[in-house]
């Protein structure tokens, strides 16, 4: 990995769940030393401080009975209505990072970020003014699984249960997450963002410097 520092003040890396993209970001955080903002932790803020008869689609997990039963369609329209809920605040956050270089370079991360939001970010200033040279200041990576099974080893691993035989509920739910990322990386091309596959997981630090530019 080059120790060259990234013309980016802000790095956006995208995609479903367990593909690695929280690991991943701190790893690069640790290398390249700078801040890291989980897009999990912003959606809980906003979520506290709205209800759901505010913002539904952003309440829209916690208001259902069970995500688990959802179609995989219900789900991934359901996780890009909390993308598309998230967008103010986020686009706000970043253009602080671009609008204020003192405050540093971030990376910031998570299944809510949209290739949507990506293609039109339109960030401005505290006056409204709107900021320029936003693709160099801005990048956006997608990290995907190909591979359904893989993604539903990744996520068993993750909640410590790969000692059991993955139930008719986690496959139903990993199905659901797989194509969400399927359909965040077909946006992302369409787009004509980076995407990058999750694996070999031992290159892909590099291969998302690379791609960011």
């Amino acid at each position: 990995m080059s120790d060259a520092i990234p013309a980016w003040q802000v790095l956006l890396i995208g995609g479903g769940s367990a593909t690695g993209k929280s690991t991943v970001a701190q790893s690069l955080v640790k290398k390249i030393g700078i801040s890291h903002l989980l897009v999990d932790d912003l959606r809980i803020a906003v979520q506290a401080v709205t209800t759901p008869a505010q913002m539904p689609a952003l309440h829209y997990f916690l208001t259902v009975e069970d995500a688990t039963a959802l179609s995989a369609e219900a789900f991934t329209d359901g996780l890009i209505g909390v993308g598309q809920a998230l967008i103010p605040a986020l686009r706000e956050v970043i253009s602080h990072h671009v609008a204020v270089p003192a405050v540093g370079r971030v990376i910031v991360e998570g299944d809510g970020i949209l290739p949507e939001f990506v293609n039109n970010l339109a960030l401005a200033d505290v006056n409204g003014r709107a900021l320029m040279d936003v693709e160099t200041k801005v990048r956006a990576v997608f990290i995907y699984e190909e591979e359904e099974e893989q993604l539903l080893g990744n996520f068993t691993a993750r909640s410590r249960g790969s000692e059991h035989a993955p139930s008719t509920e986690q496959r139903r739910y990993v199905h659901s997450i797989w194509q969400f990322g399927q359909r965040v990386k077909a946006d992302a091309e369409r787009f004509g963002q980076p995407v990058v596959c999750a694996r070999p997981f031992d290159t892909l630090a590099q291969r998302i410097l690379a791609a960011a530019g």
